[in-house]
């Protein structure tokens, strides 16, 4: 097997700021599907965003990472011991020989009986999950970052062992696909090139968050959209036009169904089942406030924030800027 690499760090030698630098000019495999467009959670533009800089992500792990962290070398034990087959941890970080942007830090890597070594990616899970793993044995995510790993190490064959539930081990070995392989590195040489040059991918309904990071204050400028634009303002229309109305519909069916159940607290139907239950919860009055606080130590409470409200409506403004 010819080397496909370059080891570009050593994990356990690096700083935070040595990790967050290699993190942001490179793509990870946590990264892939978004970068592809394929990422149930995050975009292109995100990703976009955080490798030119115009945002910053926190660094800081949340709990599945957490603990995902805390059970990847017992999964790696747990797999060696099914599998019968020694298991090494690799502590470096990779970039691929021709592409430096193309980077991954393996789980592991399994020394085969042949002699050729295979990729182990590990993951976890939580039980909500599990419908993920039926279909394709794994996520899509996961699959295509064991391909871009198995494009970088040059490897044949992949082995994806998962914890689900904290019970549920799971694994599936994922061969190399050369024709996937050629899409990944097609598509992120045209992802990295948008990189450089500062050029935006298309954005879509989950970057809006992300849109008012970036530009949180808007100027006092009227500015000009093309023609090749009054799609998008009437897609805006109609799909409100349909959310208003579904909206009402589904008020109109909780109605009914509360005239229905009138004080009792569950109603069962068919598959269906309905709560509307008492509860309590403590909620600020301002009118208290006003009583046992002055107007001064009200204003002591308060903190000043800036929104940018997005509408769309029909106006006869005459725009003083084009668009840039």
């Amino acid at each position: 097997m010819t080397k496909n690499y370059k080891v570009v760090g050593k994990v356990k030698e690096m700083t935070k700021e040595q990790w967050l630098q290699q993190r942001r000019f490179s793509i990870g495999g946590s990264e892939i599907a978004a970068a592809l467009g394929l990422s149930r959670w995050r975009t292109p533009f995100d990703v976009w965003a955080e490798k030119t800089g115009h945002v910053t992500k926190k660094d800081e792990p949340t709990d599945a990472m957490r603990f995902g962290t805390l059970l990847e070398p017992v999964i790696r034990s747990e797999f060696a011991r099914r599998n019968g087959l020694e298991v090494c941890e690799c502590p470096f970080i990779l970039a691929h020989k021709d592409y430096r942007f193309m980077t991954c830090n393996l789980d592991g890597y399994v020394k085969l009986p042949d002699g050729s070594c295979a990729v182990l990616e590990i993951k976890t899970a939580n039980a909500f999950a599990s419908e993920d793993w039926a279909n394709m044995g794994a996520p899509l995510e996961y699959i295509m970052q064991v391909q871009y790993y198995l494009s970088i190490t040059n490897m044949k064959v992949a082995y994806l062992a998962a914890l689900i539930g904290g019970s549920d081990y799971r694994q599936i070995i994922i061969e190399r696909d050369d024709d996937i392989i050629e899409v990944i590195i097609q598509k992120l040489k045209e992802f990295w090139h948008m990189v450089e040059t500062n050029t935006p991918p298309p954005v879509n309904g989950m970057d809006n968050n992300l849109l008012a990071a970036i530009y949180p204050q808007s100027r006092s400028v009227v500015m000009a959209l093309g023609k090749e634009h009054e799609a998008l303002l009437l897609q805006y229309e109609e799909a409100k036009k349909a959310m208003d109305a579904a909206k009402k519909r589904k008020e109109d069916a909780e109605a009914k169904l509360k005239a229905l159940m009138q004080d009792n607290e569950v109603a069962c139907c068919g598959e269906y089942k309905v709560s509307w239950k008492s509860s309590s919860r403590a909620t600020f009055s301002s009118d208290k406030a006003k009583e046992l606080l002055n107007m001064e130590q009200i204003k002591s409470c308060m903190v000043e924030s800036s929104v940018r409200t997005f509408r769309v409506t029909k106006s006869k403004l005459k725009a003083t800027t084009s668009k840039k």
